[in-house]
């Protein structure tokens, strides 16, 4: 399936206009590091890129974490590598001369996909129309910081470093969450393996 032609199908469960949803994609194929996969191939008809799990894992981080779309740049790469609950976050500590260095959990894979991050998680539901019926929804606070998916079986994996889901879960930190239901991104998958 072509990129364009899923936004026209997926614009309104995504929560935006067909013309919300490509002038969003036009900024992120605007950013000169991850908008390659924007590209068209050819222009007219049959032209453009295909929708792939990344382009589309790429919009979904963007509707999600939400705020302007001049922001979508920023929020992409942000929430698109948060870590599983868990994990190292990666900050340096300072450690005498000599001491060991304890790093218990450098990256922890996601319980539900085996991915090490939040975007890496969200390709791998789009790679697999199986797995991806298995999700009930996916979480993203608005503004990027903390991330969940949740299984039909109500298994949950949190995304974000300690600090944040600490201060999400005492309420220090923005409470407006955005979700997709698993319907929906169970319909993205099959489509987007449709056209392989």
């Amino acid at each position: 399936m072509k990129y364009r032609a899923f936004l026209l199908t997926f614009s309104h469960l995504l929560g935006m206009t067909e013309t919300q949803a490509v002038e969003l994609s036009k900024v992120l194929q605007a950013d000169p590091e991850y908008g390659q996969d924007f590209k068209a191939d050819r222009r007219g008809p049959g032209g453009g890129p295909d929708a792939t799990p990344y382009n589309v894992t790429k919009l979904l981080i963007a509707t999600l974490a939400g705020g302007p779309q001049t922001r979508a740049r920023l929020m992409v790469p942000t929430v698109y590598s948060l870590q599983p609950e868990g994990s190292d976050s990666g900050v340096a500590e300072i450690v005498p001369d000599g001491a060991p260095v304890d790093i218990t959990n450098p990256s922890l894979p996601c319980e539900i996909t085996g991915a090490r991050f939040f975007g890496d998680a969200i390709q791998a539901i789009l790679k697999s129309p199986r797995l991806a019926e298995r999700i009930r929804q996916i979480d993203v606070v608005r503004g990027g910081a903390v991330a969940r998916i949740v299984t039909t079986d109500a298994r949950e994996q949190w995304f974000g470093d300690d600090v944040s889901l600490s201060d999400f879960r005492a309420g220090r930190s923005p409470q407006l969450i955005s979700s997709l239901v698993g319907s929906v991104l169970a319909d993205m998958a099959r489509d987007i393996a449709s056209a392989d």
